[in-house]
């Protein structure tokens, strides 16, 4: 039987740490932030690679968590 790995939509370790990055490059409020969280996109790929990732596996789903630290 062939196995079926699915990959979650990233998470948030310290979401308020993570907007404070987002607003090193962009304006906007928190729920600007969440916007650009949930809209994909070139930006918030490239804003996602950018952020530490933690990565751990529940059943067959791959959970990526996204951790902000003070290098972008």
């Amino acid at each position: 039987m062939k196995q079926r790995n699915f990959i979650a939509a990233p998470g948030a370790s310290d979401t308020d740490a993570l907007f404070f990055l987002w607003q090193k490059h962009h304006a906007g409020r928190m729920d600007d932030f969440y916007a650009f969280m949930t809209t994909p996109g070139v930006e918030r790929d490239a804003f996602v690679k950018s952020a530490w990732q933690k990565y751990s596996w529940i059943g067959n789903i791959l959970n990526t968590t996204l951790i902000a630290h003070g290098d972008n």
